[in-house]
């Protein structure tokens, strides 16, 4: 019966296998160096710095949205400014959709007019 290695050697293919497949979902270049689980730690870290990256340009864009949908409040007298207060009717329903995972699910929120500020 033949052995093909060590243990130690095994734990490093399994490493190297594990941080290939990891790379690979997450569209990242995987670096190959001679300490395999010091590669999968920098691959954790460059995840996170893109899940935070991304997380930024959502945040952004729910900003973005939330000026527009606010301006067209404005617009329709939905929201009025009175000297220096704006005042709302009553509470804003959004409807929202999200896209996590290449899922998509659509949601409706309801925020009252005193958590946004309003009168």
């Amino acid at each position: 019966m033949k052995t093909t290695g060590t243990s130690v050697e095994g734990a490093s293919k399994a490493y190297r296998k594990v941080n290939n497949l990891l790379g690979e979902k997450m569209r990242i270049g995987v670096k190959h160096s001679g300490k395999p689980s010091k590669d999968f730690v920098d691959l954790l870290e460059s995840a996170r710095t893109r899940m935070d990256k991304k997380a930024l340009a959502w945040y952004r864009r729910g900003i973005v949205r939330g000026i527009a949908y606010a301006t067209e409040r404005v617009l329709d007298g939905s929201i009025t400014l009175r000297g220096k207060v704006l005042t709302a009717p009553g509470p804003f329903k959004l409807r929202v959709k999200t896209r996590i995972d290449g899922r998509e699910e659509r949601h409706k929120i309801i925020i009252k007019a005193s958590e946004a500020g309003f009168r």
